[in-house]
C-alpha cells in the first residue's frame, strides 16, 4: 500500500533556539520511502540524525519565522498477527534492546503501578487477552476529559484521577504494561483516516503504543502496535500490527 504524507509546520521565533524534528517516515523491511522532501524556511540547512532506525532532522534557528513542510510517499507492508497462540516470553529470551522498555521512568512509573497491575491483569494466560484487559480496562475507568492533566501529568497521576486525554492514555497503558514485565514504548506514526470524525477520533480518543513481547519471529526489533483507547466514541477492536515504530 502506498501512503502520502504531508506535515507542515510553523514557529514563531523569539531568540536563538534549536529544534529537533520528529517527521520523517522510517526506512526499514516494512516500508519503504520512494519520494520525500523536507524543507525548512527560517533556519540553517536541517541535518539528519539517526537513533536507531528513528530519524530526526535537527535545525537552529533565529528570531523570526520557521516553517517546515515535509512531503513523502512511502510504502507500507503491514503484517497482521492473529492472537491465537501469541503469549508473553519470560524474561531471560528478551533481546536486550527491549530491556530497556521495562524500566519506569518520570510519566510511565510501572514501579508505582506494580501492585494493582499484578492484581487486576495476572490472572490471565493468554498474552494477548492480557494485554486486551489492560486496554478495556483503560477504557471503562479512566474517562477522556480534556483539562484534567497537563504536561507534568504521569500515569501514576492518571490512574489516581481516572481522567485525562490520549497521551495519558498511552502512559497509563504503558505503565502497566512495563509493571508485568511486558517490553512497551510510547511511539508516533502517521495513520490513514477515512474520514474527519475519525480523524477527530484519532487526535484525541486513541493512542499509540508499541510493545515487544510475544513469542514470534522479531528478530532484534519486537515492535507490535496497539490501538484504540478511547472513551466517548465506539469501541475499538484491539489488533496486532507490525509496523515502524519511533521511540521516546
Amino acid at each position: 500500500m502506498e501512503f502520502q504524507i504531508t506535515c507542515r509546520l510553523a514557529y514563531r521565533v523569539i531568540g536563538a533556539a534549536s529544534f529537533l524534528f520528529n517527521v520523517a517516515a522510517v526506512r526499514n523491511s516494512f516500508q519503504r520511502v520512494i519520494t520525500e522532501d523536507l524543507t525548512v524556511r527560517g533556519a540553517g540547512p536541517a541535518k539528519e540524525l539517526l537513533n536507531g532506525e528513528q530519524r530526526l532532522h535537527r535545525v537552529a534557528a533565529t528570531n523570526g519565522r520557521l516553517n517546515l513542510a515535509y512531503n513523502a510517499v512511502v510504502s507500507v507492508e503491514p503484517e497482521l498477527l492473529e492472537d491465537k497462540g501469541l503469549d508473553i516470553a519470560p524474561l531471560h529470551e528478551l533481546p536486550l534492546a527491549a530491556l530497556v522498555f521495562l524500566y519506569p521512568s518520570r510519566f510511565c512509573q510501572s514501579d508505582l503501578l506494580a501492585r494493582f497491575a499484578t492484581r487486576k491483569f495476572t490472572n490471565i494466560e493468554s498474552g494477548f487477552e492480557r494485554l486486551t484487559r489492560i486496554c478495556n480496562w483503560i477504557y471503562q475507568y479512566v474517562e477522556y476529559l480534556q483539562g484534567a492533566t497537563n504536561s507534568s501529568t504521569s500515569a501514576f497521576d492518571t490512574a489516581t484521577q481516572r481522567a485525562g486525554v490520549c497521551r495519558d492514555f498511552a502512559h497509563l497503558g504503558i505503565a502497566l504494561c512495563r509493571a508485568l514485565g511486558i517490553p512497551a514504548r510510547f511511539v508516533s506514526a502517521y495513520v490513514r483516516m477515512d474520514s474527519i470524525r475519525r480523524t477527530f477520533m484519532l487526535i484525541f480518543r486513541r493512542f499509540w503504543a508499541a510493545v515487544g513481547f510475544l513469542r514470534i519471529r522479531l528478530g532484534c526489533r519486537p515492535s507490535l502496535a496497539l490501538s484504540g483507547l478511547g472513551r466517548g466514541g465506539t469501541r475499538q477492536t484491539h489488533r496486532l500490527r507490525r509496523f515502524s515504530a519511533t521511540r521516546f
